[in-house]
């Protein structure tokens, strides 16, 4: 059975790629990590002060909401 914050990231991903690309209160694309330490702070304190939470995704492109590659994850076609 998979972990309930799996699920839940999964289903706001999809909800936040269609029909319009668009991130959430709960979520916030990113292509990769960020050398910019106190900019993923932030998204973290505001995460930790949103009431459930919320999930940073990496390999998603902002704009479009691409899936792209990682040199550390394969993304399925």
């Amino acid at each position: 059975m998979e972990k309930y914050w799996i699920i839940k990231a999964r289903e706001l991903l999809a909800l936040s790629r269609e029909p319009i690309p668009h991130e959430l209160n709960e979520l916030d694309w990113k292509s990769e990590l960020s050398s910019k330490q106190d900019r993923t702070i932030e998204h973290l304190i505001a995460f930790a002060n949103h009431p459930g939470g919320g999930y940073l995704v990496f390999g998603v492109r902002d704009g479009d909401a691409a899936l792209i590659a990682s040199p550390y994850t394969q993304v399925p076609s």
